[in-house]
């Protein structure tokens, strides 16, 4: 697992700052790139005054009696994510008061768990297909977003790469325009 330096991730702040004018107080976040963190990452991030990270995955359907899609967390009782793949998480562990996860929750096409989506999942091939289909893509996102809505309302995000956004953006309004007033359909749950 990487384990990057308080210099990196320091330097990675600075760069925001300065290159994007994005004040130093509104970082609030972090992601580590390709979701590779170490129990290091995690208490770095909570001793530098971050409020939460969103690095953990949960792959296993909400509907599913093992799920792991919980509720975004604090880390006070430790890590529910993850758990086989991250030394040093689970079973109580890392305990950082106050810090909180905000597991990225898989998509899930007719395959199941054989079938899961989660960056860019626009671009992905549905169903064990071998080519994109808008149609069978969408259908996979709202299911997927119904379940959640209907189990616990957990939340769930759309994530991208930012330069699919910059190529991909009409494509993405036209394929999830009937998955997002279905979520804007919704009565608005508060927390």
């Amino acid at each position: 697992m990487a384990d990057p330096s308080s210099n990196e991730i320091n330097g990675n702040l600075i760069a925001l700052n300065a290159l994007a004018g994005i004040p130093m107080s509104s970082i609030q976040g972090f992601r580590a790139p390709y979701l590779n963190y170490s129990v290091n990452t995690l208490k770095y991030l909570h001793e530098a005054g971050f409020t939460y990270d969103s690095s953990a995955s949960s792959c296993t359907p909400v509907n599913d009696p093992d799920t792991d899609a919980f509720w975004p967390y604090t880390l006070d009782s430790g890590m529910a994510n993850d758990c086989l793949m991250v030394e040093g998480i689970c079973k109580g562990e890392p305990k950082l008061p106050g810090f909180w996860e905000v597991p990225m929750y898989c998509f899930f096409d007719k395959n199941g768990v054989a079938g899961t989506h989660l960056m860019d999942p626009w671009l992905d091939m549905a169903n064990g297909n071998t080519q994109v289909d808008n149609k069978a893509t969408l259908d996979y996102l709202k299911s997927t977003f119904t379940d959640h809505y209907n189990a616990k309302r957990q939340p769930i995000g759309l994530y991208t790469h930012p330069i699919h956004l910059s190529v991909c953006i009409i494509a993405f309004a036209f394929v999830t325009t009937d998955g997002l007033i279905l979520a804007f359909g919704r009565p608005l749950i508060q927390v």
